[in-house]
């Protein structure tokens, strides 16, 4: 053994040096074993979302040192966020736009609520964009009354597209970016009769 490895292992030295290191949890380290088996695919089989609300382009290259904070996001892993974060603090003085985006489009309102309230960079139109897509009128409604961000013709047009009901009644009402014929047409197209009503009420 090196004289190196000898000095670094010793019991007096070792816990020094380990002290001042920033290491992860271990709960976090057994999550992301999971995440990294099998190249990722059984771990993201495995989550409670549907396949259309995980948009893994949201979460940049594995290779990114914040992308372990992205996919606890996406994973709606909030007390691993917190933890995650009490280790790798520096990670709040990076923009993380995505974070709010990926935790819109998947449905977790408390992590678009702790991003809201500890981040300042918020989000991107695509988060009310995706939430209306995959029907997360909580997620929209919050977005529309406490971010300026707004939304694009897009979240209209998709939750008509998807038969999402409640919220194709709230963006019809409280948001004016989409085409509400475009969107009825849209509605009929896929058989959503009620959003149809709803959209020629609107109209």
């Amino acid at each position: 053994m090196a004289a190196s490895q000898r000095v670094l292992g010793h019991p007096d030295v070792f816990p020094l040096i380990a002290e001042f290191q920033h290491g992860l949890y271990m709960d976090i380290l057994e999550y992301w074993r999971k995440v990294n088996q099998d190249g990722g695919g059984g771990f993201w089989a495995s989550l409670d979302l549907p396949l259309h609300a995980i948009d893994r382009r949201l979460l940049g290259s594995p290779t990114q040192a914040r992308y372990q904070l992205l996919v606890l996001v996406a994973a709606n892993q909030m007390h691993l966020v917190r933890r995650l974060l009490r280790c790798r603090p520096h990670y709040l003085a990076q923009p993380v736009v995505n974070a709010m985006n990926a935790s819109a489009a998947n449905g977790h309102l408390e992590i678009v609520k702790f991003l809201h309230h500890h981040r300042t960079e918020g989000c991107t139109r695509r988060a009310m964009d995706m939430a209306a897509k995959n029907g997360h009128l909580p997620v929209v409604q919050f977005l529309h009354e406490h971010r300026r961000e707004g939304c694009t013709e897009f979240a209209l047009h998709s939750a008509a597209q998807n038969g999402h009901l409640g919220t194709v009644k709230f963006l019809a009402r409280h948001r004016n970016e989409g085409n509400v014929v475009k969107a009825m047409g849209v509605a009929k197209l896929h058989g959503h009769v009620q959003c149809v009503a709803v959209l020629q009420c609107a109209a």
